[in-house]
């Protein structure tokens, strides 16, 4: 999950803006799938921590922004340092100034523990393409502690290119807004292909209760699924809506946001197309 404030100044923004803020506070659920087999009895658990997850993050989200609401105005909190700018003012207001360090170090250590979830949970991905001939064997590859090595390196290198937008971007609000809402954007279309896949699947899929996990009756899950969909195309629109910034208009924000999508879209279908002309030229030989 991403630790992102999701109090956002109503003087810098919309209330769309703030929409996608929470949406991408709220990403990165689906990561953990890639430890459930580290999980014992899976089947029956790592449902549970799912429910869990589910009703504790948002309650916690919303509760927190509560509580900081009551005590500072909106206008008050920078976009980029809203979390730990809002605890400090908060505990200035009751003159208890000497938390805002306690919470500063767990939000390190937080977001380092989330952060190495993610780089694992994402190279095991890499990894398990690989092992289908999407990418290079050698991404394929673990060492003696079974991490896969040279996906984390690749992982690596793609971070540290994205990270060189800060540089790029007319100042530090454009480039964290576009590579939030990029990060954001992309995630989204992945959601709608879950949705849409998680519908076929339980409309198609003859499935056994005793070995698989089922939500609920079809009905309800694929009104549950249908909902997904709604919201993550709600999110999508609402990712081309800038919060008000002098330093870049509106349409060069969102032909630069809509270049970035073609472009990180086109990657995976060069990539199946690839694999399927070696394929074709396999049998081909054969």
């Amino acid at each position: 999950m991403h630790i992102v404030s999701s109090t956002f100044s109503y003087d810098h923004g919309s209330v769309m803006g703030l929409f996608v803020v929470v949406l991408f506070s709220l990403m990165g659920l689906e990561i953990s799938s890639a430890h459930a087999g580290d999980v014992d009895e899976p089947r029956k658990n790592y449902p549970r921590a799912l429910w869990l997850t589910v009703l504790i993050v948002p309650l916690s989200l919303i509760l927190s922004n509560m509580a900081i609401g009551l005590v500072i105005p909106p206008s008050q909190i920078d976009p980029r340092a809203g979390l730990i700018e809002s605890f400090a003012i908060f505990f200035n207001k009751f003159n208890i100034a000497w938390m805002s360090d306690i919470i500063a170090f767990s939000l390190f250590i937080g977001a380092f523990g989330a952060i190495g979830t993610w780089a694992f949970g994402l190279s095991r991905y890499l990894n398990k393409i690989s092992e289908r001939g999407y990418l290079p064997k050698r991404f394929a590859e673990n060492n003696k502690n079974n991490v896969p090595k040279n996906a984390l390196v690749l992982q690596g290198i793609i971070v540290t290119i994205l990270s060189f937008f800060y540089l790029w971007m007319p100042n530090v609000d454009i480039a964290y807004w576009y590579l939030s809402c990029l990060t954001a954007q992309l995630a989204l279309i992945a959601y709608v292909i879950f949705f849409v896949a998680a519908i076929k699947l339980r409309l198609t899929h003859k499935w056994d209760k005793k070995t698989e996990y089922v939500f609920g009756p079809t009905a309800l899950s694929v009104t549950f699924y249908v909902l997904g969909i709604i919201g993550s195309l709600i999110g999508l629109f609402a990712g081309f809506m800038l919060p008000g910034d002098p330093s870049i208009s509106l349409s060069k924000f969102n032909t630069m946001l809509g270049i970035g999508l073609v472009v990180v879209c086109i990657i995976p279908l060069v990539v199946i197309k690839i694999k399927k002309n070696k394929e074709k030229a396999r049998s081909s030989a054969a």
